[in-house]
Order: C-alpha cells, then structure tokens, then sequence
C-alpha cells in the first residue's frame, strides 16, 4: 500500500513537471518578449569570422523548423572608433576591405530571434557558423540568432524597418512607429508621426523640440533657443536596422558655453526610437553671474495631442495635456530630479529619458519642466503656446571645463499603455545578455 501511493505521488510529480515546462515553453524555444531592444554584437565577440567579406555573412535564425534569413546590418568603424560612413558627401570606404574587423558592430531586433536549433542541424552549404543566444535577465526568456559564412550567401531578408530620406525642405526619419522631420540645415525637429492604428501616419503633433540656454548674460537675450544653431546632414549609414545619421553643427551661447562646436554628432535611429548625443563645452570662466545658466531640454507639443497624458517618476498620478494650466497641473512636484517622463494619449506615445555621463552625473541636477498653456508664449515656436514637457539641466557653469557629452532617448513604442515604461526603461538598467558560441 505504501509503495502504491509513493507510485502516484511520482506521477503527481511528473505531471506538475510537464505543465510546468508547457506553460513556460520549451527551453529551445524563443521566448524574448521585449519588443524595442536593438541587439548590438562588437566584432571582437565575433572572433572566429573577423576577416571573412561581410557581404559573404548572413544572419539566420531557426523558425518552424528550418532556417531562414533574419534582418540585420554589420556597421563598420576605423583606427579611431568612428563609424565608416556609406552614403554623403563625408562617406569613407571601407578600412578593412569589406571584411568583418574586432571594433565593426553586428545589431538586429531581439523580436527577430528565432528558436535553438536542433543538435547537428546547420544551415545549408554554410561554413563557419556561430550561434548568438540571448536571454533577458528579468524574465527569464530566451532567443537565438545564427551568423554564418557561405561562399554563395542566400538572399538576405527583405525586412528594412528604418529609413532616411531628404527633400528640398527636410530631412525625414522614418522608422516603424514614427516619422521625425527636421529641416534643412536645422539642428532640431519639429513634426512628430506616430503610425496610425489602421495604417499610414497620424497627424504631425509636435510643436517643435526644445533645447535653450537660460541666465545668459546678455541684455535683452536671456534665453538662447535651438534655433541660434545650424547643423546639415554629410554623411549616414541606412541599413534595414537602424540609420546613423551624422551631422555637422555648430552653435555658441555668448562666447561662453559651446554647443557641438565645430565637430560632428551622430544620431541613431532604429524601428520604435531614437538617441540623439549632445555635446557641451565648459570653458574656463571665474564670473559668478555665469553660475545660474541652465539648459532646458523639452518636446512643446501642438493642439493635435491635447487629451493625451503626463507622466514622470514623481508625478505617478498624471496631468492632461489641454492647453490650461489646471489646479493639478500647477500643483506638480518639478523641483525632485530625476531622468524620464512619458507622454501618452489618442494618437501615440513617446517615452524621454536623459543619460548623463559620470563626470557630469554628480554635479547638474536635472528637474521637471511642464507648461501647458496656449497663451504662454515661448518663440521661437511654430504654434503659438505651449504643452511644452521635459527637464532642465541645472547651474551647467558648475561643471569643471572640458567637453561632456549626455545623451537623449526618444522611444515610441507600439500599444503603449501605462506600466509598459519599466519595460522601455529596462532596455538600459537591464540590459539583454549575450552569448557567443561556434556552432
């Protein structure tokens, strides 16, 4: 009798077992949910194909049962770790010859990822193949990509998520979920799409993005706006994962503090987001009245987004876009630092987040701003008023001199609803885990 019932408890066992591995799949199987996170493999990580001609590389994964190819783009760099650029007038040829080299960067979309292939399997008439797994360190979930040489490489995926095109006017970004205009020789956007429900675009919501310099000293100009800099397009990169953009700008706040001063920036744009580097230069000044400059670092949206809502990590409970500065509006807490916020509503959602260097971390408090009110006025501004959202890099003359460079992230993700930012936040506080192995 004892026996018989230590029989049944092991299939009880047994069976908790295998409903356990049904619900959480196959470990073979992909199971990465995040739906934004560009995957970036350095070259080095790629030891066994440095040397072999890129164009003889293909990325593939392994879907119901057999191999095919995925999207993806191998970006090179020279002796100085700068980005070889392929189209423009500053596009450079290859330094390698066309070859895989240790500080070239392989990216693709961790929703690309496929399942594990089975022991054995390869891809047909492959050379020399290594095996990418991933696995996300919150959830657990797993995914696998396959990059292998091939004398006669198959037909590369058809997939191209981002694009760059320039008009006589513009400069367009078109990724999955938005569309970014910036104009000719302008060193900021200013219409923001998001994509439609339905298909196509919605409607432009953005006023303008907003970068000004605040307590300069100089009668009657106080505030220096995006506008007093000038930037144009040399050279980009557009491959079916991402467009590097890089341009040439240049821009002064009285002498004093520089901004991108005669040097270049490099914006990278992929399917649902962008990030775009600022750099700041701090010369050496003993004036006292030059501690109070700040900077403001904002998106002033237009009359199309009102209804939509604000969030930030100390205001949890949201205030509504509408062009009226209500009682809960007036009542934010904008004076506690802190790095993102989030706008959503009917037409989409963009999520900011701000990344400071270390050097600069310590020292320049960043604070909320938030006016929403179309008669406060703020030109240069294409709408008059503001529903103007961001954060402000404060007392930036408190910085010892040299160059800092932060960064700004732009993410518009797909069916964003509220919860869904500690998943775009995850993609730099939890990063996905890369593995590299030959196959």
């Amino acid at each position: 009798m004892k026996k018989r019932h230590l029989t049944v408890l092991a299939c009880l066992i047994a069976v908790v077992a295998i409903y356990k591995a049904l619900a959480a799949g196959s470990p073979s199987t992909m199971s990465i949910r995040r739906a934004d996170d560009p995957m970036k493999v350095q070259g080095q990580a790629l030891k066994q194909l440095i040397g072999f001609p890129i164009d003889k590389l293909r990325l593939l994964i392994y879907k119901s049962g057999a191999f095919q190819a995925a999207p993806y783009q191998i970006d090179q760099r020279n002796a100085k770790g700068e980005w070889v650029f392929t189209i423009g007038e500053e596009k450079e040829a290859s330094p390698s010859g066309g070859k895989l080299a240790a500080n070239d960067e392989l990216v693709f979309m961790a929703h690309d990822m496929g399942d594990s292939a089975p022991a054995g399997a390869k891809p047909e008439k492959a050379g020399q193949c290594l095996v990418i797994s991933v696995t996300d360190p919150v959830d657990g979930g797993t995914g696998w990509t396959y990059l292998c040489a091939f004398d006669n490489p198959p037909p590369p995926s058809k997939t191209d998520y981002v694009s760059h095109t320039v008009d006589s006017q513009w400069m367009w970004m078109i990724g999955q979920t938005y569309k970014i205009g910036t104009g000719v020789n302008e060193s900021y956007f200013e219409k923001m799409c998001f994509r439609a429900a339905g298909g196509g675009w919605g409607p432009d919501i953005l006023d303008r993005y907003k970068a000004r310099i605040h307590g300069v000293p100089i009668p009657g100009k106080e505030t220096l706006s995006e506008s007093e800099a000038s930037a144009k397009a040399v050279a980009w990169i557009d491959g079916p994962v991402r467009v590097i953009r890089k341009s040439r700008g240049w821009g002064k706040v009285a002498g004093v503090i520089k901004i991108q001063a005669e040097g270049s920036s490099q914006n990278i744009y992929y399917p649902s987001f962008f990030e775009i580097p600022l750099r700041i230069k701090i010369p050496k000044v003993g004036e006292s009245f030059l501690k109070k400059v700040t900077m403001s670092v904002t998106l002033d949206f237009n009359h199309l987004f009102y209804g939509s809502k604000y969030y930030d990590p100390i205001n949890k409970q949201g205030a509504i876009l509408d062009g009226v500065m209500g009682e809960a509006e007036k009542n934010l807490d904008l004076k506690t630092p802190h790095r993102w916020w989030f706008v959503t509503g009917p037409h989409g959602s963009v999520v900011c987040r701000y990344v400071l260097p270390p050097n600069m971390d310590k020292q320049v408090p960043t604070i909320g701003f938030y006016v929403d009110d179309k008669s406060a006025l703020d030109p240069p501004e294409e709408e008059p008023g503001q529903s103007n959202v961001g954060l402000v890099l404060e007392n930036l003359m408190n910085l010892p001199p040299g160059e800092y460079k932060y960064y700004s992230f732009f993410y518009m993700p797909a069916n964003f609803k509220l919860g869904d930012q500690d998943r775009i936040l995850n993609m730099l506080d939890k990063p996905l885990q890369v593995k590299v192995t030959a196959l």
